[in-house]
């Protein structure tokens, strides 16, 4: 599966740029995998399923071949004059984007299958929340806004920011899965190395969701309108508090317009809508 890659990146980060890539071409109804750079954990793997089972129910009558960044910040347009998809980038941006392998399930925190496992998050958060207060687990190297969150909640009021740094090697002790975490009054999702995997499974529930936002976004959730469907907030504990303060003052208010949200994301992430959303936007970025 080796292939020569002609493209316009310094040196220093071609090799790391290579690992990301997955080049796929569609032929008689068969998705072939011509180069595979191995990819974050699963990710390449998941992301061949996702576009095998995309033109499976999309049948398209033309051959295509075409690239797949599965990193984030895609540097380029084209390799090899083929056209470069991503599974994030800016909202402004979002013609390459095409939807990502968290679709389908994420093994590394316990989903194996998204559907089934968001029907639980939303079966689950139909009880009452149990603990009044916004929740957040996560490791907080993964960005500056996590760790000077995490670290200023130290001075915040622990009745109702209940944030906390979990590293991936903490164990299993103090995991708790999106699922549970509907137990929490407020739900919050803060930056990382790129589109959040995870703030699509928490928009399934009714539950208040915190954005603190960031520049990359995945297919799905770039169609969100913030102060519609998440409460968006800045890096700012002061403003953290009070927008905390704010939802709970209208706490039924919030939980009432989540049930839009649900039913959104219920269709934005439905096998039907994400395969042809998928198909056609490759499609008609061959044309």
């Amino acid at each position: 599966m080796s292939t020569n890659i002609d493209v316009d990146i310094p040196s220093q980060y071609l090799e790391h740029f290579k690992t990301q890539l997955l080049h796929l071409e569609v032929s008689n109804g068969e998705v072939n995998t011509l180069f595979d750079g191995g990819g974050y954990q699963d990710r390449h793997e998941l992301m061949v399923q996702l576009v095998k089972r995309s033109f499976s129910d999309c049948a398209s009558q033309k051959s295509l071949r075409f690239w797949v960044f599965t990193g984030d910040n895609r540097p380029v347009n084209s390799i090899n004059g083929e056209p470069l998809f991503s599974i994030s980038g800016p909202r402004l941006q979002s013609d390459f984007v095409i939807p990502d392998p968290y679709l389908l399930k994420w093994s590394q925190v316990g989903v194996d299958d998204f559907t089934a496992y968001c029907k639980e998050i939303t079966d689950a958060s139909l009880a009452p929340p149990q603990n009044r207060s916004i929740v957040w687990r996560g490791s907080a190297s993964m960005h500056p806004v996590r760790e000077f969150i995490v670290g200023e909640s130290a001075k915040l009021d622990s009745s109702k920011i209940d944030v906390k740094d979990t590293p991936p090697d903490s164990g299993n002790d103090s995991f708790i899965s999106m699922r549970d975490l509907t137990k929490w009054a407020i739900l919050c999702d803060m930056p990382g190395r790129g589109f959040s995997g995870r703030l699509k499974y928490l928009l399934h529930a009714y539950r208040p969701v915190i954005v603190f936002e960031r520049h990359e976004w995945d297919a799905a959730t770039m169609q969100l309108e913030p102060g519609v469907h998440y409460v968006s907030c800045p890096p700012d504990t002061q403003v953290f508090t009070h927008t905390v303060d704010k939802i709970f003052s209208k706490y039924e208010h919030f939980i009432s317009a989540s049930v839009s949200t649900v039913r959104l994301m219920s269709r934005l992430t439905e096998r039907n809508y994400v395969s042809s959303t998928l198909v056609k936007k490759i499609v008609l970025g061959l044309s």
